[in-house]
């Protein structure tokens, strides 16, 4: 019977695909702070930051001997991020008053520049990462500070930084009793293909271009552009109930990103269109222009020269070569939720998310339904008024330019679905008992050591487990 047992239990093991990639190291790493803010690699660092009712931290993990340190803030702090310089990259951060640099050797913030900005005010509670270094191209990285009426950027020169001063105001929002004022994104873009990167905007539905001068500073008012596909003015595109709006047949088109898709160096323009029903049901859909150059600018047609439709609510959608062709594709996790799908979620903890991939084939198009979908469950806690999305994403972790599929199921196990030879992924994979954080979506896959492998980093906060509470675990995956 032992005999019969074993035999069966090789047979069933030949059926699953293995991956030699999928093994990997775990690095247990605690921490004095719950891990539940934001992750950034610099040089061969983890800067983890996390925040408690009335305390906040930040902590450096140390990628070659795997230990950590809490970092002294600021009082002032408000948020940090990486640049990148050709001396290597740096941990910023950016305070009330100006951009600080952290200097390891001597565990301090040493002042870059003085800036006014939109964030005048510190929350204790809280620091996070803030994009407010912008890389131009693979040397050139800039400050892009925002105020109430201006752009502040800074561009490193051969004595400090040279700052251009961009007439463009946030936007703002009075329709609740606490005013909010919101930044506007920045693309850097070559927009009039003069081979200097330039700073692009949105504002009303008209592009905001600041072109990029002689030594790195900008025109400080813009190139105002309307382009040929339709934006929504600032106003239409902030959805706000309670204000006597009609959602039936109501359609908003966002400026979703400034990227190249195909492959061809060419930024493209993503529009994200959002067709509603009514106030809870809502269809979404990406449409593409790809972009080709101009006489003196960047040209692209007035209707869209791909469509992907997606079904559901959208959480976090991703371009990303998955099937390595050089081509970007889209995935997302999505889900229904209407009235009675909503109240099955709260009676029973749980909701259905579906996985959808959509590919792009060699004509730059996309499939009508998505070429791959797959479901996972989605934990929905009245107690702690949260949803807790499951651990999901694509990485190369086996050096392969085909992405693996991985998925978290469950607090304790890992599934890791190989690409296929005949669709995007197999059918089953390899699955791997790991304890896996409440809130999947913090979980980051990237490669943190060079090796071209991708690995798993999974921050724990103090609603985990009380065996993985307040700490980092960095799943390393090894070489065949």
């Amino acid at each position: 019977m032992k005999a019969f047992i074993a035999t069966t239990a090789l047979v069933l093991a030949s059926l699953i695909p293995q991956l030699a990639s999928a093994s990997f190291i775990l690095k247990n790493i605690p921490l004095n702070h719950p891990a539940n803010g934001d992750v950034e690699r610099f040089d061969q660092f983890l800067a983890v930051s996390g925040h408690a009712t009335n305390e906040r931290w930040l902590s450096l993990i140390d990628l070659h001997d795997f230990s950590s340190n809490a970092i002294t803030l600021p009082d002032n702090a408000q948020f940090f991020s990486r640049l990148v310089t050709s001396e290597g990259d740096a941990l910023v951060i950016l305070t009330d008053k100006d951009i600080r640099r952290y200097d390891r050797a001597n565990n301090r913030f040493v002042s870059l520049l003085e800036t006014p900005s939109l964030y005048t005010l510190t929350d204790q509670t809280r620091i996070r990462q803030l994009n407010f270094v912008v890389n131009l191209n693979e040397q050139q990285s800039v400050f892009v500070v925002p105020d109430f009426h201006h752009v502040h950027v800074y561009a490193p020169a051969a004595e400090g930084f040279k700052h251009s001063k961009l007439k463009l105001p946030v936007q703002v929002q009075t329709f609740e009793e606490t005013p909010r004022f919101h930044p506007r994104r920045v693309w850097p873009v070559d927009f009039n293909q003069d081979g200097k990167t330039d700073l692009v905007f949105l504002r009303d539905g008209r592009l905001q271009v600041f072109l990029q001068q002689a030594e790195g500073a900008f025109a400080t008012t813009p190139e105002n552009i309307k382009p040929a596909m339709h934006l929504s003015l600032d106003q239409e595109s902030r959805i706000r109930g309670g204000e006597g709006r009609n959602f039936a047949g109501l359609e908003i088109n966002h400026l979703h990103d400034i990227m190249d898709l195909d492959g061809d160096g060419i930024p493209d323009i993503v529009i994200r269109r959002e067709e509603f029903h009514d106030a809870i049901e809502v269809n979404t859909s990406y449409r593409i222009h790809y972009g080709k150059k101009g006489e003196s600018t960047l040209q692209y047609n007035a209707d869209a020269d791909a469509v992907i439709s997606t079904k559901g609510m959208q959480f976090e959608p991703v371009f990303a070569d998955i099937n390595g062709d050089g081509r970007k594709d889209f995935y997302t996790p999505g889900a229904q939720f209407g009235v009675g799908s909503v109240i099955r979620a709260l009676l029973s903890g749980n909701a259905t998310i579906e996985m959808q991939f959509y590919l792009m084939d060699e004509n730059r198009n996309f499939n009508s339904k998505p070429d791959h979908t797959h479901k996972a469950t989605a934990q929905v806690s009245i107690s702690r008024a949260s949803l807790d999305m499951p651990l999901f994403g694509a990485g190369s972790l086996d050096g392969d330019p085909h992405k693996n599929l991985i998925i978290g199921e469950g607090k304790d196990r890992l599934h890791v679905i190989p690409s296929g030879k005949r669709r995007l992924f197999e059918t089953q994979g390899t699955r791997y008992a790991t304890a896996l954080p409440n809130d999947g979506s913090r979980v980051k896959i990237m490669d943190i050591n060079g090796d071209g492998l991708d690995d798993i980093i999974l921050p724990f906060d103090n609603h985990d487990s009380e065996e993985t509470r307040n700490r980092v675990h960095l799943l390393i995956m090894q070489p065949r």
